[in-house]
């Protein structure tokens, strides 16, 4: 009795693993689709597909502008205390006025000041809430995060036409 046998790897068993891996591709390949190809729409309207544009025009984009560096006394008991620090703030809607000529070099690396007639109002603003505040708050995160705020408020006032989104220092020493 001679029994006929295949060989374990015949043809067709490579051929369902070629199959079997194709159809992994294809599902990896869909779920990357699903997850990364899809548009990501910011209010309902657009998800419903209404079709119809806002007549507003898009946001533009908030740029970062360097407010500066500032050396100011902080408060406390009796002691002599500094700090330094440098600002930055977030601004959507401000519009600067492109300078020719200029002073030094104008390398995009630098982030854009304000307009001048701005940059001193806000160097005002913020050395008076730096003053203002107390060497003991200023040494924890949430009392940086509370004068960061403040900032952001009174520029907002300041930049009608603007909106501050977030103040950010970029260095920050105390003494």
């Amino acid at each position: 009795m001679s029994v006929l046998r295949r060989p374990l790897h015949s043809g067709s068993s490579k051929l369902k693993l070629i199959l079997i891996i194709g159809i992994i591709a294809l599902l990896g390949a869909g779920g990357v689709y699903v997850l990364y190809g899809q548009p990501v729409y910011e209010d309902d309207d657009e998800a419903n597909g209404d079709g119809e544009e806002s007549s507003e025009h898009p946001a533009a984009p908030a740029l970062v502008h360097n407010l500066g560096n500032f050396l100011v006394n902080v408060r406390t008991d009796g002691e002599l205390r500094y700090l330094r620090v440098e600002v930055a703030a977030s601004i959507r809607d401000y519009h600067v006025e492109e300078a020719g000529g200029g002073h030094g070099d104008s390398s995009n690396e630098e982030l854009p000041s304000l307009r001048s007639e701005d940059e001193a109002a806000a160097r005002d603003l913020i050395v008076r809430i730096l003053s203002d505040s107390s060497f003991v708050s200023l040494r924890t995160a949430k009392g940086r995060d509370n004068t960061k705020e403040q900032i952001k408020q009174a520029l907002g006032e300041m930049l009608e036409e603007a909106q501050v989104e977030n103040v950010l220092f970029l260095a920050f020493v105390m003494q």
